[in-house]
Parts: structure tokens; C-alpha cells; sequence
């Protein structure tokens, strides 16, 4: 059959418009803009949110509709550590974000609680009261390998100094963990039912011998924290004697936590002769949860247990101390650290010139000597 001309023009004029409308209404399609991200945990029942806001589902899940472009995502479960981190989504794919929620641990309650409480504060025993170069990173390295004995702390640590793909420690890593070990371990937590009891202490002022505040509270396993009690303590860190330390008086030894303002104690002159005294004032300095204090044994079996920076009579702090060096007129033979049981420390300040006293038998001087009346 023979087209005619005009019938191929008609078909031509069609195809071409028919051409052009596909182009025009592509256009009007436009590019696609958005893609999703496919979020899975172990264990799964994760909250998904995304940019900050609630997704309304929870893993395993696809989260449809997300711009392209860079995002941020949470998976939140109740007794679980938060996974938090960004991710990109391109367009016209399915970004996949797969992750292992630790269960909340003590630890990780811990490191909640010094997020909280911003200003916290305590005692470090490689820096107060003596600071020995080297003496820290020496403590890192032996003490990393019981550091790494309880899986629990240890991984909690590594999570939040992300060290948690590293193997092979370096002396510097060595050394940030221990910072990180003493800190936790100056936050005591207690279980109490489901919770937890915690108590630390923190500074809210810059002057010496005030604004310390020990918190006693309670914190659940989602974090979330109630305070009970907020008390005022005497002094930052503690620089006295251990309670049960005995003190030399007219009536016999007794307990310096037991001795008070007005009582008889012995006190010394410059030279050491005995002299008695009456106590002028008494002290006693809490300390924070893990605190160490020293305990000297000299070689006539004097001993002493007392706060490193408590000074000696001759005014070397007893931190300073080591097997070989004299103390009162003995051969020191042990001088370690070691845990203090007490929830305090304590000192007096005798009357007379010096502030000198006799603790366990050993002289030493009050750490309040420059309130000695003369």
C-alpha cells in the first residue's frame, strides 16, 4: 500500500511531539533526592533516631525517605550502652549500619556520673600531696597488667578513649588507661536493687579549704541520677593521720580521732624534750572513695599509717620517705602505699611553739602549725 506524503508527514509531526512530551514529562519527574539507611543491633528492640529526632521504629528496620547527604544516628535501648555516629546516605541506595550495644556496666554508670558532675574532683595519689617525676607512668606500667584483668572496667575504658581496635598498647596509651582507671575508682558505687548507690566529691570554689561538697545519690541503670545528700567537707584532699592513730598524753594513748578541743596531749620543744599542752583545735579531713595513704614500720617496730603530706617533725612530708631513711631517731624499713579503710583522716594542733606531737610513738608535727598560738 502506497503512504501518502501528507500521511508521512502526520506520523513524523506525532512521533516528534510524542518525543518531546516524554522529555517534558521526564523532566517533571525530576532526580531522585533521597535514599535510606537499614539500621540492625544485637541485641535488636533499638530505638532508631536520626538528625536527633525519634524515627518511630525500632532495629532491625529501614529508615526510607533521608536526603541525601550526611546524617547522625542513635540506637537507644534501656539497660544498654547508647551507639551513637554519623553515616551517608546517597541517593537511590540503602546505607546499612550494623552495631553490638554493650550492656550498661558499673563502669559506664561511673563515667556517666563525672559527664554529670562537671565539677568533680579527686585526690590523685600520683600528683597530691607529692608529685615524684616519672612516678605516674611508672605506676601505668605495672599496674596495667591487673588493669586489664577486670574485662569489665577495662572495656568500658577503651570504648571511651576509642582504643578499642588497639592490641598492643603504647606506654602513652599505657598511661592514659591508668588516668582513666584511677578516676573510676574514685567514684564509689554500691548495688542497691535494680540501682546503684554512688558517692564522689566535687569543688565549687577556687579557694583553698572550702567549697568541697561530697554527693550521695542514687543512679539507675539508664543513668539517670537522683541526688540525696550534698555535704560540705572540710578541706580538698586529706594531709592527717589515720583514726586509730594512737597520740601520746598525760593520761595515757589515745585514738586521735577521739581526742578534742581542750584535752591534754604531749607536745615537744624545738630541742624534743616533753612538755604538756592542751589541744587547740581538731580536725578531721574526709576522704574520697580509693584514697592511699602511707604506712611507714621503722626497724624498733614503731609503726605509722598517715595522708603522704603529713609533715614529720623535721617537716619532710612522710610520702617522702623511704627504707634507709631516718625518722625520730630510727631506721625506716617499709614505706608503702596502701588502701585506707577509715572514711576520714585526722589532726590535731597542740599548744606551744612547735605543733609538735607523738602519734604511735613517732614525733611529728600538726599540719595546722601555722595556727600554733605562741
Amino acid at each position: 500500500m502506497k503512504i501518502q506524503p501528507e500521511t508521512k508527514a502526520a506520523v513524523a509531526i506525532l512521533f516528534y511531539a510524542l518525543l518531546a512530551g516524554g522529555v517534558f514529562l521526564s523532566g517533571c519527574v525530576g532526580k531522585n533526592t533521597t535514599g535510606s539507611a537499614y539500621f540492625s543491633s544485637e541485641p535488636s528492640g533499638a530505638e532508631i533516631w536520626i538528625d536527633g529526632s525519634d524515627a518511630g521504629k525500632i532495629t532491625p528496620a529501614a529508615v526510607p525517605d533521608l536526603k541525601e547527604g550526611n546524617h547522625t544516628y542513635a540506637l537507644k535501648k534501656e539497660g544498654y550502652v547508647i551507639s551513637s555516629g554519623t553515616f551517608y546516605v546517597k541517593a537511590g541506595q540503602t546505607t546499612s549500619i550494623s552495631k553490638v550495644l554493650p550492656a550498661v556496666s558499673p563502669s559506664e554508670l561511673k563515667y556517666r556520673l563525672l559527664e554529670n558532675f562537671s565539677n568533680f574532683f579527686y585526690c590523685d595519689p600520683d600528683l597530691y600531696p607529692i608529685e615524684i617525676p616519672g612516678a605516674e607512668e611508672k605506676r601505668a606500667l605495672e599496674q596495667f597488667p591487673d588493669i586489664q584483668k577486670n574485662p569489665e572496667e577495662f572495656q568500658t575504658i577503651l570504648r571511651h578513649t576509642d582504643l578499642e581496635s588497639i592490641t598492643d598498647f603504647s606506654t602513652e596509651q599505657k598511661l592514659l588507661i591508668y588516668r582513666e582507671h584511677k578516676k573510676l575508682n574514685s567514684v564509689s558505687l554500691d548495688p542497691s536493687g535494680e540501682a546503684y548507690k554512688f558517692r564522689l566529691s566535687i569543688s565549687e570554689s577556687g579557694t583553698p579549704w572550702s567549697g568541697f561538697f561530697n554527693i550521695e545519690g542514687i543512679i539507675d541503670n539508664n543513668g539517670t541520677i537522683t541526688i540525696l545528700r550534698k555535704e560540705e567537707r572540710t578541706g580538698g584532699c586529706p594531709i592527717c593521720l589515720a583514726g586509730n592513730t594512737r597520740i601520746d598524753t598525760p593520761a595515757g594513748s589515745v585514738a586521735v580521732k577521739d581526742l578534742q578541743k581542750g584535752m591534754e596531749v604531749w607536745t615537744a620543744d624545738s630541742s624534743g624534750t616533753r612538755i604538756p599542752a592542751i589541744v587547740l583545735k581538731n580536725v578531721s579531713v574526709p576522704v574520697p572513695p580509693g584514697y592511699r595513704i602511707v604506712h611507714l614500720v621503722l626497724d624498733d617496730g614503731r609503726e605509722l599509717s598517715a595522708s603522704p603530706g603529713h609533715p614529720a617533725a623535721d617537716g619532710r612530708k612522710l610520702g617522702t620517705l623511704s627504707p634507709g631513711d631516718a625518722l625520730d631517731g630510727a631506721i625506716i624499713v617499709t614505706a608503702e602505699r596502701i588502701p585506707y579503710e577509715g572514711t576520714a583522716t585526722y589532726d590535731i594542733l597542740p599548744s606551744g611553739d612547735t605543733g609538735f606531737y607523738r602519734a604511735n610513738g613517732i614525733l611529728i608535727r600538726s599540719t595546722l602549725t601555722s595556727q600554733v598560738k605562741r
